[in-house]
């Protein structure tokens, strides 16, 4: 059973109460009993035509998340030089202190200690500022928290799936 929402000179949309694959066959039977001339091309589901349609987005965004990550990844080193350079400046305090009998265990502990300092810091500001910036992302957001989890499907596609041809 077909219900057909709206027809046009150059669309159908028709929605499927089963499986759209039937209704396109029934669909692409029925139009050359109304018009022979009438070609059919591009019959979709309004699943795929909404993942399609949102392509170019799908692209920017993995481009961002790329950078993000290139981001991260330079953060990442640029620690290491600095702890690096660090222990580095201290080797001869380090060596003075094992030499004077203490734990290798608690030379880690320095080392890593002042080391998680900063990070522990940067860690508490980039939350912070990520919390503040909510409010601000709310005002752009439409329908949706900024806090909110993506789940990687189109709303207005999880209930049905109408062919648009």
């Amino acid at each position: 059973m077909a219900e057909f929402f709206r027809a046009d000179a150059e669309e159908i949309e028709a929605l499927a109460a089963g499986s759209p694959a039937d209704l396109t066959t029934a669909v692409k039977r029925a139009i050359p009993e109304v018009d022979s001339n009438l070609p059919i091309t591009g019959v979709t589901t309004l699943t795929k035509h909404v993942q399609a349609s949102f392509g170019q987005q799908r692209s920017l965004s993995a481009v961002t998340a790329c950078f993000g990550f290139l981001g991260l990844v330079l953060a990442c080193a640029g620690l290491h030089g600095i702890m690096a350079y660090s222990v580095a400046r201290r080797t001869n305090e380090i060596g003075v202190r094992t030499a004077l009998g203490v734990q290798r265990s608690d030379v880690l502990t320095l080392v890593v200690g002042r080391g998680m300092h900063p990070t522990i810091i940067g860690v508490a500001a980039g939350i912070a500022a990520a919390l503040a910036l909510t409010r601000f992302l709310s005002s752009l957001l439409y329908v949706v928290k900024p806090t909110g989890v993506y789940r990687g499907r189109a709303g207005a596609c999880q209930s049905r799936d109408r062919t648009i041809g």
